[in-house]
């Protein structure tokens, strides 16, 4: 249903026929009721008149363009900048742009077309003003969303930044034995942690944690076990099985009502040997990497996952590096991060062992930082890089050919 007035402005001289035209519109106008009609002068305070107008229908006077603001425009002006439909009948005196709810039409145009196209005209704003507070309303929302969206943005990278000062800035390296981390989570936080800590003078205890999930939630969960570790390191390190269960212990006892779990490798390493001893909890199967080949070693002796059963118990696995060898821990999310070169876009996320390709290159690498240099290259140059489904980790022991050449520390790579 239309609602306000259809305005017919006309000059001095034409307001007789502005009387004449409004009748005839009454009587030829097609669309239901006619709205309103209501004539006045060019010379009267427009403003007042237009103020909740329908349409207007403008009758031009004569005016002289040098000597002021045309009162044709000056009502164009205050209809358009309130959104008025308006015909003009006739021609202006004074050139202007025409906008979208104005229309032009010839002087001889009869009263039923006039009527049809003022009709149109206003039945037609009425949905673009319906549509305008629609636009407004979802503009507003999404105003809002944006802003809460930048407070979100603003709160993951203070977190991202709290949970990287959880880890080592400087790996601990003694004699032929130097350390490196790759560390690289899908988004803001990471699942994954890990950890590297001096025991003794001849001794490093390497820690590696993936907790169930991704995201946020993960990523509190990786906190529980940075606590959990550092307990359970100060009072048991060098016994891979004792810091393995209390771990666990302490994980399950900080859970509430719902199960979360992890899997884990706790490894201790004999600078002097190349030895390590090592418990996992669920977790992959490390691997010994030489120039020539990669091992897995099968986890027959490992535990259950973390935050299952507080009493489980972990064995003790032992393995030994030769000069040149690695020894590598990594998180699962590698399974993902390689899609075979004849993968559809529905597989990118298939899990494969083409990563096993990818570490086995990594063996003609000098030193673990030039190892976690190459990995990163093959990450960022894989298919779907762009959208990690699961953080990665990498974990690598490496024993040195010459321990001349190993400085005492060395900063994480990756």
């Amino acid at each position: 249903m239309t609602t306000g007035n259809l305005v017919v402005l006309a000059g001095v001289d034409r307001l007789e026929k502005a009387e004449k035209l409004g009748k005839a519109l009454e009587s030829a106008w097609p669309c239901g009721l006619c709205p309103n009609i209501v004539s006045a002068s060019m010379m009267e305070a427009q403003q007042d008149i237009l103020k909740g107008a329908c349409g207007l229908l403008v009758l031009p006077e004569t005016a002289d363009c040098g000597t002021g603001r045309n009162p044709n425009l000056q009502s164009m002006d205050f209809a358009q900048e309130a959104g008025i439909p308006t015909m003009i009948i006739g021609d202006l005196d004074c050139s202007t742009t025409l906008q979208l709810e104005t229309m032009q039409v010839p002087e001889e145009t009869n009263p039923t077309t006039i009527a049809a196209i003022l009709c149109g005209m206003i039945s037609r704003q009425q949905d673009l003003d319906q549509l305008q507070q629609q636009l407004s309303i979802a503009t507003r929302i999404v105003n809002s969303i944006n802003l809460e969206m930048e407070k979100v943005d603003e709160e993951l990278q203070a977190a991202a930044v709290v949970q990287r000062d959880f880890l080592p800035n400087v790996l601990p390296n003694i004699g032929p034995i130097s350390i490196g981390a790759l560390w690289r989570p899908t988004s803001y936080v990471s699942g994954d942690y890990y950890d590297v800590r001096m025991i003794d003078e001849n001794r490093i205890g390497v820690f590696i944690a993936d907790a169930a999930g991704h995201g946020v939630p993960s990523a509190m969960m990786t906190m529980i076990l940075a606590r959990a570790f550092e307990h359970a390191h100060n009072e048991h390190a060098a016994n891979p099985d004792m810091v393995m269960a209390a771990i666990n212990k302490d994980f399950y006892q900080q859970q509430s009502g719902v199960t979360r779990f992890a899997t884990a490798v706790y490894a201790v390493v004999d600078c002097s040997e190349g030895l390590i001893t090592y418990a996992s909890a669920g977790h992959p199967p490390p691997l010994v990497l030489s120039e020539t080949e990669l091992r897995v070693l099968e986890n027959t002796l490992g535990g259950g996952l973390l935050g299952i059963f507080p009493e489980a118990e972990y064995s003790v696995m032992t393995e030994s590096i030769r000069p040149g060898e690695s020894f590598l821990v990594h998180s699962d999310g590698f399974e993902q991060a390689f899609p075979l070169p004849t993968a559809g876009p529905s597989e990118l996320t298939r899990p494969t062992n083409a990563y096993l390709n990818v570490f086995k290159s990594l063996g003609e690498a000098n030193d673990p930082e030039e190892m976690m240099q190459r990995l990163s290259l093959a990450i960022d140059s894989r298919r779907g890089s762009l959208h990690p489904c699961d953080d990665l980790t990498l974990l690598c022991i490496h024993h040195q050919r010459q321990a001349s050449a190993v400085p005492e520390n060395r900063l994480k790579a990756g």
